[in-house]
Parts: structure tokens; sequence; C-alpha cells
């Protein structure tokens, strides 16, 4: 069995920045989906995802024009991941509400809690 070379697999792959124009900007992505984006939208830790996918310095604009249906579009139309049904943005479930909120509480941060009713 031969050996997986993803080193020389995303040398071949790695092209041109994805794009993304909101609010009259032009904003470059990279090139491959981020697997710890996906699991920053996993956990519904939107702004930790916008920051891997537009930079920290573009995050808090960003995060004021993207809506959920934007992160669908991206991940569906720039990166080929599927969308539907368990689509790339996962709605809070109470696993990974109380994921969040042991991280953070671990970083000292209270998150708020939902109501049960």
């Amino acid at each position: 069995m031969g050996t997986l070379d993803l080193d020389a697999r995303r040398e071949e792959a790695e092209g041109e920045p994805k794009r993304v124009k909101l609010g009259g900007v032009t904003y470059d992505l990279p090139p491959e989906f981020p697997l710890r984006a996906g699991e920053h939208l996993a956990n519904a830790e939107m702004s930790a995802a916008v920051a891997l996918l537009f930079g920290e310095d573009n995050a808090t604009d960003v995060m004021q024009l993207l809506s959920a249906k934007d992160i669908d579009a991206i991940a569906e139309e720039l990166y080929g991941m599927a969308g539907g049904e368990g689509a790339t943005v996962v709605r809070p479930t109470p696993v990974n509400r109380a994921q969040r909120r042991a991280t953070a509480a671990q970083n000292g941060r209270r998150t708020p809690q939902r109501s049960t009713r």
C-alpha cells in the first residue's frame, strides 16, 4: 500500500482563494474549507468560524452582514459541501449547547441558557 501524500495533493489543489462579495467588499477565503471552521459551525460558534474563513481582522464587520443562509451558500457553492438535511450550519442541540457552556465556563464566560418551555 502506498503513501497518501497530502502535501502533494494540497500543492496541486492549492489555487486561488475563494472570493465572496458582501456589503460591497470582496473577501478572499481559503482555497480549501478549514476543518476547524466546520467544527466551529457544528458547535454553533459562528464568530469563530467566520474569523477562520474571512480573517480575524474582518470577522466583526462580516458578522454584521452574514446570515446562516450565506454560510450555507459559501459551504455549498464555493467548497462543494452538501446542504439540505444536516446542512453546514448545525442548529443548536442539547449536546452542543452543553459543550458550548462547558467551553465557555473553562474560558471564564457565561453562555445564555435556553428556555425549556
